[in-house]
């Protein structure tokens, strides 16, 4: 991180309390920019999904890295899983399994299906992490029980393998 963004991410720490109180999938990118600016969360996320996906603003690694960093920061848990996923994949980042599981397990802590579903893979495929095959169940279960579709999904298929009992 560069020292401005440090600075940034500061700034933006300070007053990130600022509750969400409108949709921003229409809003314009300066006036999503200057709301993420004024401390507001979503607004924060929207920019870090923004420029990850290219949605509504030039796709740029940068500043998705920039955004979600300041978002996962503060606990948003969506851009906690959007980061995991930049370092996962090594998107405008070195791929890092191990800052990946970190913050899928922030977004595991409040409860985010798709972080609960990444860590099953990781620990029942052994992605930068050891085979954990209970604890990779327990994430699945979790998500699965939380009705998250992709999880409902897996847990079937494991069950069909007889790799649930």
């Amino acid at each position: 991180m560069t020292k401005p963004l440090s600075l940034f991410a500061a700034m933006l720490l300070a007053s990130a309390a600022r509750a969400a109180t409108a949709d921003l999938s229409n809003a314009p990118l300066a006036d999503v920019e200057a709301l993420a600016l004024d401390g507001r969360r979503d607004a924060m996320h929207a920019l870090c999904y923004r420029h990850k996906y290219g949605i509504d603003a030039p796709q740029d690694f940068g500043k998705a890295l920039r955004w979600c960093s300041v978002a996962a920061v503060v606990g948003v848990d969506s851009s906690q899983v959007l980061l995991a996923e930049m370092f996962h994949d090594g998107d405008g980042v070195p791929q890092d399994f191990g800052r990946a599981r970190q913050w899928y397990e922030a977004g595991a802590e409040q409860g985010h299906p798709h972080a609960l579903l990444m860590l099953f893979y990781m620990y029942d495929g052994g992605g930068g992490v050891e085979v954990d095959r209970p604890r990779a169940l327990r994430y699945l279960e979790r998500a699965a029980a939380d009705g998250y579709e992709k999880a409902v999904e897996e847990l079937d298929r494991q069950r069909a393998a007889s790799r649930v009992i």
